[in-house]
């Protein structure tokens, strides 16, 4: 029942925006997709 509900609700918000980033901005990083500025600096995450 709240599989329904949860698939139900992630549904109806996917209509109005994605529910995952894309992939470039998945490898760059989100603090700096979202947010402009990094929250590790010395870490890219691409090492």
């Amino acid at each position: 029942m709240v599989a329904v509900g949860t698939l139900l609700c992630a549904g109806i918000v996917s209509i109005f925006t994605p529910l995952r980033v894309d992939r470039r901005e998945e490898l760059v990083g989100l603090d700096i997709s979202e947010h402009g500025e990094s929250a590790y600096p010395s870490f890219t995450g691409l090492d």
